[in-house]
């Protein structure tokens, strides 16, 4: 019998918890519901994985540091292995994905939706960057945004998100 630490054993209750919370809050609706049965079966498909991949990854920063995420995320297929592959996804349909998705994962931030992103398009082999920055405006605090570009157009948190922030690092976990 395999023995696992309570660690773990919580870490996959709470993925089971918010997993199932992403479920129930996604399909509860009719309205809803029916919408996402109007949905091509590509699109529910990556809606669908999208949600799984989005509350994996706002898991994923909640319980680890975010160089061990990044360094899990780097052993997932990028665009270097799966450039190969012939797809039907553009950059505009995991944009859409995501922003759905967010509705029903709880404290989706802006990192997380722009990491999501970045792995949605990784796997259909197309490149994207993350880009962390700060602004700070007269009278308040430090203010830190994340966003997604993909050859050079902002797909996730503003286009003018780059004007705005002062960029201190992107990231892409395939080129560490």
């Amino acid at each position: 019998m395999l023995e696992t630490s309570n660690y773990t054993q919580d870490a996959m209750c709470i993925s089971a918890r918010i997993l199932a919370r992403a479920a129930l809050l996604f399909f509860c609706h009719m309205s809803q519901l029916r919408k996402f049965f109007r949905l091509s079966f590509s699109e529910q498909v990556l809606l669908v994985r999208a949600t799984i991949v989005l509350a994996l990854i706002r898991l994923g920063l909640w319980l680890l540091p975010f160089r061990v995420l990044k360094e899990f995320l780097s052993k997932v297929d990028g665009p270097a292995r799966v450039a190969s592959r012939k797809s039907d996804l553009s950059a505009e349909h995991a944009v859409w994905a995501v922003r759905v998705a967010t509705r029903y994962v709880p404290h989706a931030t802006c990192l997380t939706q722009a990491l999501t992103g970045q792995l949605l398009l990784g796997f259909e082999g197309i490149p994207a960057s993350v880009h962390i920055g700060i602004a700070r405006e007269k009278g308040r605090a430090f203010e830190a945004h994340a966003w997604l570009d993909s050859e050079g157009k902002v797909l996730i948190g503003g286009p003018d998100s780059p004007q705005k922030y002062m960029r201190l690092l992107p990231i892409d976990p395939w080129n560490s």
